[in-house]
């Protein structure tokens, strides 16, 4: 791949459905020290689950009706014929959920962008929440209790993110935004090309993050603030 300039008059033809390589995807992953490109076109509005020690978390994308619930174990403690408890935490759309133990995890909601062509109609949103299963605070119900907070939220509906030890990198439809594990946030980059390319994943190599799309991979320089553009040949790549 080679590097060059966004080609603007190419994102307008991929947003018509009978463009040739619709639906292909530049995924990228980081695998032994190597990044490596696949067409996964991933789901990006698939249902979230993570299990935990005493239940386990879904989240569903669903537009405008998305939801985060808790379904509890079966216990030995509770009535006979009484089913596992489910809660409703969360009516928000559920990106991801980003378990860190047993007990603990980063939600990530999202209020989708509307935009129809080039155009924004509502701006997306994200918003982060610390999930935690707190045994300080006994529920009658079930032994503990559930607690939902809110860290950060920022503007652009979050499209991937990477993890780096207590660092989260999250590409928006407007933006890289870095998070720290305590919520705190910067935008790294603004651009209206995220929204363009429609990035499905992120990867951090070397002090660089790499956003794989529809389109190519974006790089941007954490140390110079260098952004560069490498569009997919899916003439020579694709079989």
């Amino acid at each position: 791949m080679s590097q060059s300039e966004f080609d603007e008059e190419l994102y307008l033809e991929a947003t018509n459905p009978d463009f040739k390589w619709h639906g292909y995807m530049c995924t990228l992953k980081l695998e032994d020290g190597v990044i490596t490109v696949k067409n996964g076109n991933e789901d990006l509005n698939s249902t979230q689950y993570v299990q935990f020690n005493h239940g386990y978390l879904i989240g569903a994308y669903l537009w405008h009706d998305g939801w985060l619930r808790w379904f509890s174990h079966a216990s030995s403690h509770y009535p006979e014929g009484q089913e596992p408890i489910i809660r409703l935490l969360s009516k928000e759309n559920c990106r991801y959920i980003i378990k860190e133990d047993n007990d603990n995890a980063i939600i990530v909601s999202v209020l989708p962008t509307i935009g129809v062509g080039d155009d924004y109609i509502t701006d997306g949103e994200t918003i982060i929440y610390d999930f935690d299963v707190n045994w300080d605070k006994n529920d009658e119900e079930d032994g503990y209790e559930l607690v939902l907070t809110e860290i950060a939220r920022f503007a652009g509906e979050t499209r991937a993110y990477f993890k780096d030890g207590n660092d989260f990198y999250f590409v928006t439809d407007q933006s890289i935004t870095k998070m720290t594990r305590d919520g705190k946030t910067k935008v790294l980059v603004r651009s209206h090309i995220f929204y363009q390319i429609g990035v499905d994943s992120i990867v951090l190599f070397e002090d660089e993050l790499y956003c794989g799309s529809a389109l190519g991979i974006y790089r941007y320089n954490l140390e110079t603030g260098e952004s560069l553009w490498y569009p997919m040949d899916y003439e020579n790549y694709a079989k």
